[in-house]
């Protein structure tokens, strides 16, 4: 399973646009309505405890 990068609505416009660092955190966020999706990196909800805890190992490792 991979990102999701392009949300689109029924008429298959982009309503919402995604780009991901390796590790996760988010690099672009767009949309052009209210709606954001819940599905972010790797296809699983976001979770900020989660992004914090693999910044720290990431900055551990450098």
């Amino acid at each position: 399973m991979g990102s999701i990068n392009y949300i689109t609505n029924q008429t298959g416009r982009v309503s919402q646009h995604m780009e991901y660092m390796p590790f996760g955190e988010t690099l672009l966020d767009e949309h052009i309505n209210s709606f954001n999706s819940p599905f972010k990196f790797n296809g699983k909800e976001y979770d900020e405890e989660i992004v914090a805890k693999l910044r720290f190992i990431k900055h551990q490792n450098q």
